[in-house]
Parts: structure tokens; sequence; C-alpha cells
């Protein structure tokens, strides 16, 4: 780098330089450079008022040329530097960094931006608090008249307008006032159906059978439970067949005397006989008895007999009266 020592001795110096870097030295005492032989050592003058020089603007030049210029008058004057653009120096070390400055004046809204792309859904967020509970609304205009179920149709009813009913696997309602008793089918001025039965469907083909599945192990052998309670008695059943005619039975003993029967018309008068010997006690039947009693026997004693009442026997846990029928089924050997 080369010094330049500038003299001002006008009140405007140019200054050429040719290297690339440039420090220029102000003295404040101007010196006078003359040329040719010296003269005699002059009269030393008064010392002039000390000059102030300012710098005042600092420049970049077009090409390589350093141009100083001074302004003013002494003692007050302005220096001007025009200077030619350095060669690029080495990169310094990295400062320390200075102190957060004070936060800016919020600048104005920007302009809104094109639309992004949908971006991909985010998971649902926590349910929020329910929220306060909102004015109720004002009420709402009267609906349309809805239609009353009433059943079963039945002819003993006067129906209503508006009226429904079920009828012959259909339902209908009542438009008007039907007339009571007249079914709905029958009336198509104030009667009209609702659901209509379907036809029935076709049959769907049998589906294949399922594979038979693997047979289970056998289960442990339960415990034996205890006995259960004596069933209640079974009802009667039913009077079973009468049986095939059995053999004809062997005959039976002789059956007592009947009762003596009643008096024959008197015959005509027979001629005398002689006179016979003397006969046994006759069979005698007491007296008394009434309806439904039969004739016994007292003891073994020949023609002693009573009136008797009729008695029950059981058969198979079933009381049968005497005299009464018995059907007994039996197996033939």
């Amino acid at each position: 780098m080369s010094d330049v020592v500038v003299s001002v001795v006008e009140s405007t110096t140019t200054v050429t330089v040719t290297d690339q870097d440039v420090a220029v030295a102000i003295t404040e005492s101007p010196v006078v450079v003359t040329t040719g032989t010296s003269g005699p050592q002059g009269i030393k003058g008064d010392t002039g008022p000390a000059n102030t020089l300012t710098v005042g603007t600092v420049s970049k030049s077009s090409d390589d040329t350093a141009v100083v210029t001074i302004t003013g008058s002494a003692p007050s004057q302005t220096i001007n530097f025009t200077l030619p653009r350095g060669l690029q120096g080495v990169k310094g070390d990295t400062g320390a960094t200075g102190p957060q400055g004070e936060t800016g004046a919020t600048g104005a809204t920007g302009a809104t931006g094109p639309q992004g792309a949908t971006g991909a859904k985010g998971d649902k967020g926590d349910t929020g608090a329910t929220g306060p509970q909102g004015e109720t609304g004002s009420v709402g205009a009267t609906g349309a008249t809805g239609i009353e179920w009433r059943g079963t149709w039945s002819q003993d009813i006067d129906y209503v307008d508006n009226d429904a009913v079920y009828y012959n696997n259909s339902s209908w309602f009542a438009s008007g006032n039907p007339t009571q008793g007249e079914a709905p089918a029958l009336d198509a001025t104030n009667w009209f159906p609702l659901a209509i039965q379907g036809a029935t469907g076709a049959t769907g083909s049998q589906g294949p059978q399922g594979i038979q599945g693997i047979q289970g192990e056998r289960g442990e052998q339960g415990v034996k439970g205890d006995k259960g309670d004596t069933g209640a008695t079974g009802a009667t059943g039913a009077t079973g067949a009468t049986g095939p005619k059995g053999d004809t039975g062997d005959t039976g003993p002789q059956g007592d005397t009947g009762p003596q029967g009643a008096t024959g018309a008197t015959g005509a008068t027979g001629a005398t006989g002689a006179t016979g010997a003397a006969g046994e006690d006759g069979v005698g039947i007491p007296a008394g008895g009434t309806a439904g009693q039969i004739l016994s026997k007292v003891n073994g004693t020949d023609y002693n007999t009573q009136w008797s009442t009729l008695g029950t026997i059981t058969v198979n846990g079933t009381a049968v009266a005497l005299g009464g029928t018995v059907t007994i089924l039996a197996v033939l050997g």
C-alpha cells in the first residue's frame, strides 16, 4: 500500500492513485511546495488560525481513480472522497451476536395467498365441552292429522275419518265416514289401502346338505340324581275295544228257584179226586224290598232268603256296581 501526502495549497486538490489500497493523510499545517532554487529565508510570518477539515461525503468511483475534493475556505473546510472499490478481503470471523432488537411495529396484512392443497385428515379431536342450553325455539306449525289405528275391522264399529284397520291380510284407512258394517274392500269411496298383502313368493331351492360334524368326546358319567317325586295319577284311559267272543263256558250250577208265577186263570172244575197225602211246606218269598234290591240267601238253609242292596267291587282301580258291566280284553293263546 502506498502512502500519499496531500499538501493543501488551493481549495481543490486532485490525487490520482494507481494502487488498490490507498491511505490519505491530511496535515493541518499547509506545506508550500515550489520548484527551482531556494531563496533566502523569509521573515517568519504570524501563525495563522488552525484549519478545520470536516469529512463530507464518501462515495464509490466508477473506475480505479480516487478523487479527494476540499470545499469551503480556511479555517473551516469540508473534504469529500470518491474511492475505487478494493479487492475482496478475507472473510472475517463471525462477530458476536448482537443484542435482541426491539420488536418492530406490526406490518400491514399481506394479500391472501392462493388456496393450498387440502391436507391429510387429522386425528379426531377430543369431544368438546357441552355448550350452553340454547333458547327454546318457537312453536312449529300444527302438523297434519295422523291416522288412528283401530285394530281388526269389525262390522259392529262405526268408523270415522282417519281411522285405520286390519282387514283380509291388509291394512286400510278411512277417508270420510264409511257406512257401518260395509267391509273396506267393498267401499272404494271411503276406504283406501295402506298396505296390501303381497303375493306368496316362490319356494326357494333346498340348500346343500352340510358336512357332518366331528363326533364330540363322550362326557363323564353324571352324578345319579335324587329320586323324583311320585307323579300325579294319570287320567283314566279310554275304554278299549271289545274283545272277540269267548268260547261257551261250562254249564253253571243250578240256579235258585225263581219267584212264584202269577196265579193262572181258574180252570174248569175238575172231578173230585181222591184225597192225597200231605205235602211239604212250600217255598216262600219274603215280603217288602225296594227297587234295585236283589233276593239273597241268609244262610245255608234252603229257601232262607232276604232282600239285599247291591254293593260295589273294584277292578283295576275302578269301582263297578254289582250288576254293572266290566269289559275285559282277553288275549287268546
